[in-house]
């Protein structure tokens, strides 16, 4: 078994299945062979496989979480939201700190906002970091449900965890300091529009903030935004995304734009509305003018962002 389990770490599946699979010809209710040979089905894309040779491995030995805890892992791959759920409560109530715990409250957390169970969803995240202190793909999501709940000092904190995530949000790295908003008089700071079309719409509001502290503001944001983004007074110069080397560009500091209300401390009382603060170009709303020039009230909706 123990020679199987080394094969099946060096991602020898086939090997490892080989003798598990020797091993239950041998002694049928050996609940670990079970329960490992259900891991690498799950590993293959053999989901009904896997349920099958795990759940065999708790009628074995009905008090081992971690055979719950996988089980939950598999039903969540499988899109079975309530059954993965259930599994992860099993699998906590039999041992609150069994080696995939943090995993467990992680997913309890996302099943729970995803349920309106806010309080809960809340708790959860609380623990898995209490028990893995560098979650750091947990910080983020207790970030996103603090700033849904109006917590924003706690979830702007949460929010910066987004640069240390498995899938980092911007991964390169800058040779200048950060922004921590000190005076830019005389300096150059790099603004770096980041995710989506609609975070980036919102958030150059804060652009002005950025402006009262003096300083030359180059903003790096999509192509797709650039002539939209144009009208803003406060930016000095612009770059589309990947058409440069931000790395090699003359300025003093950066920072990225959803770090801007972080930053500048945003609460209920204080969010900037210095609305509106983007005019379409002239040219084109004369153009769209003429071509939508037909009696009765005009209403436009937007329903996806970048498909």
């Amino acid at each position: 078994l123990d020679f199987a389990v080394k094969k099946h770490n060096e991602g020898k599946l086939i090997e490892a299945k080989n003798i598990y699979e020797k091993i239950l010809a041998v002694f049928p209710d050996n609940s670990n062979a079970l329960h490992l040979l259900g891991l690498i089905e799950y590993q293959q894309g053999n989901y009904k496989d896997a349920i099958y040779k795990i759940e065999k491995a708790i009628k074995v030995l009905p008090e081992s979480a971690i055979y719950y805890g996988n089980l939950g892992m598999i039903y969540d791959s499988l899109g079975d939201y309530e059954a993965s759920a259930r599994y992860f409560e099993e699998a906590l109530q039999l041992d609150p700190h069994y080696n995939k715990a943090s995993s467990a409250h992680y997913n309890l957390g996302i099943f729970n906002v995803n349920k309106g169970n806010f309080r809960e969803a809340l708790e959860h995240y609380n623990s898995a970091i209490q028990i893995d202190k560098n979650f750091y793909d947990c910080y983020w999501n207790r970030g996103l449900l603090l700033l849904l709940l109006g917590r924003f000092k706690e979830g702007w904190e949460d929010y910066e965890f987004r640069f240390k995530k498995k899938s980092p949000t911007d991964t390169r790295h800058l040779n200048e300091p950060r922004w921590e908003g000190c005076s830019l008089e005389g300096k150059r700071i790099l603004v770096i529009a980041e995710q989506g079309f609609g975070d980036c719409i919102q958030f150059v509001r804060y652009l002005d903030l950025i402006k009262r502290k003096g300083g030359h503001i180059i903003l790096e944001c999509k192509k797709e935004l650039k002539s939209l983004f144009e009208c803003l007074i406060s930016v000095d110069e612009f770059i589309e995304k990947g058409e440069k080397d931000i790395t090699k560009l003359n300025y003093d500091y950066y920072i990225h734009l959803m770090s801007l209300p972080y930053l500048f401390k945003t609460s209920l009382n204080n969010i900037i509305d210095n609305t509106p603060y983007i005019k379409a170009k002239a040219e084109l709303v004369q153009k769209f003018k003429s071509e939508m020039n037909r009696e009765g009230f005009k209403v436009g909706i937007v329903w996806s962002g970048n498909p």
